[in-house]
């Protein structure tokens, strides 16, 4: 992208008394009021420009959502509570060992004695044997108290959970992508606003001299002219400055430097009414569907813990066989199956304390979750209206900048007939500068405002980019958790 002579212009549809249709659009294309005064035209890409391949924003995002290592963390901590489920299930299914030994003894005993002038004999006995066994035990759990079937709800809900705060993390990550993106390209304009003013003083400090030397004014306007003329350097060296900080916080989030960025694509709001964008808000924003899932854990695990009172009842089914080798040969088998039930009597009090500890866990959980509420709620409506008064100040910097165009061309024509002096002309140069500077940073602003509230209402995702990506998972969980991986 090339933003030389070009700035941002806004684009939106309103609907009723200033609230956004669906359709609300806003399109950035670069535009740039000619130094000279000339109308305001769209640049084209210069053949340099054609002959590289464009970076555009969905381009950039696809690659921080592949790359970034926030998501790869957020992907894997996904992955933990996906396992916690796959855990969760298996202690609904049957428990089976198979045990085996086998080995060989060897023991020896002797008989009699020898006293002081006598001798008695003595027998020796010796035994030998060689044995082998082998067994399988199979545990079922038929009756839990409902802790079981809890602990699989619980894992459930911190999947949910660990899903919507990988999508957060996705969610922030494109607005981060966005502001730096935007940041490049306003930057690019900043710069080539500030070179083209450069241009415009190096013409009036000419013309100064030009005037002084055939005595039309004094060494005080050559010199005010030149004052304006390297101020105005110093500004297009802090401009470059910032162009290239904005390019390493891009390369830094990106993972390469930004080059040749195409225009990004309109803006559009999700929401006709700020009622609207509330109710979205509160159903889609990540950050509230993790706080649902977050209660959720915490009331099932105070069903765990009210179930860990009751009666826990096992079938136990057990099968062997042993084999031994000493005189002859001895073999034994079993077949046990037999129930198993154990009741907790008396824990010093730590089952009931834990049964309060998971009731002011769902508390916290409850506050937390309204809290969030209330968070969002405002979070909305301060960049509902944001997005609007950023509109309006676009529409007022667009107004200045014509005026102040206006204003600099007459003043031109009055220096020319000697109705004003090199500063007046001097000072609506700044004048114009100002304008046009405040117009690239009031539209930077009013797309990031839309942005902003987008991401409010949990709708800045990949696909509303045209991003099709899937954050797969290390290991693949398809049927894993119903078929026991």
């Amino acid at each position: 992208m090339i933003v030389d002579g070009r700035v941002y212009r806004l684009v939106s549809k309103r609907v009723g008394s200033g609230m956004f249709s669906n359709k609300a659009m806003f399109s950035v294309a670069m535009t740039f009021v000619a130094a000279g005064g000339a109308v305001a035209q769209t640049a084209a890409p210069t053949a340099e420009q054609t002959a590289q391949s464009l970076d555009t924003l969905p381009s950039a995002i696809e690659s921080v959502l592949l790359k970034n290592p926030r998501i790869i963390a957020e992907r894997d901590r996904r992955d933990i509570a996906k396992e916690t489920l796959t855990q969760s299930h298996s202690a609904l299914r049957p428990q089976i060992s198979l045990t085996s030994s086998g080995g060989f003894s060897r023991s020896g005993s002797t008989r009699g004695s020898s006293f002081a002038g006598s001798t008695q004999e003595i027998d020796y006995y010796d035994s030998k044997s060689k044995l082998a066994s082998i067994g399988i035990e199979a545990t079922q759990t038929i009756y839990s108290g409902g802790t079981l079937q809890s602990g699989v709800r619980q894992a459930q809900y911190g999947v949910d959970s660990a899903n919507a705060e990988l999508m957060a993390v996705v969610q922030g990550l494109i607005l981060e992508t966005s502001t730096a993106y935007i940041d490049v390209r306003t930057a690019e304009g900043e710069l080539s606003i500030r070179k083209q003013n450069v241009d415009a003083l190096k013409k009036q400090f000419k013309a100064a001299k030009d005037r002084f030397e055939v005595g039309e004014v004094t060494r005080t306007d050559v010199a005010q002219a030149e004052a304006r003329l390297s101020g105005s350097q110093a500004d297009v060296a802090s401009a470059y400055s910032a162009l290239e900080s904005a390019k390493a916080v891009y390369y830094e989030l990106v993972g390469r430097p930004p080059v040749a960025l195409a225009p990004q694509d309109d803006v559009v709001i999700a929401a006709a009414e700020l009622e609207e964008a509330i109710e979205i808000t509160l159903a889609h924003n990540p950050t509230i569907v993790s706080a649902r899932a977050v209660l959720e854990v915490a009331r099932q695990n105070v069903k765990i813990v009210k179930g860990q009172r009751r009666p826990t009842i096992d079938l136990v089914g057990t099968a062997g066989y042993r084999q031994e080798w000493s005189d002859g040969r001895l073999d034994d088998d079993n077949v046990e199956l037999v129930a198993r039930a154990r009741l907790p009597l008396y824990q010093g009090g730590l089952l009931a304390s834990r049964v309060r500890t998971a009731k002011l866990e769902e508390n916290r959980a409850l506050m937390q979750l309204r809290a969030t509420e209330r968070s969002l709620i405002a979070g909305v409506s301060r960049a509902w209206y944001t997005v609007i008064a950023a509109d309006q100040a676009i529409e007022a910097s667009q107004r200045q900048v014509e005026a102040a165009q206006i204003a600099f061309d007459g003043a031109e024509q009055e220096l020319a007939a000697g109705l004003r002096t090199t500063l007046d002309v001097l000072d609506q140069e700044r004048e114009l500068l100002n304008a046009r500077l405040g117009l690239i940073n009031a539209e930077r602003a009013a797309y990031l405002a839309r942005q902003q509230l987008n991401a409010a209402m949990g709708e800045l995702t990949p696909e509303k980019f045209g991003v099709n990506i899937t954050l797969s998972s290390t290991y693949d969980y398809s049927g894993r958790i119903h078929n026991g991986g």
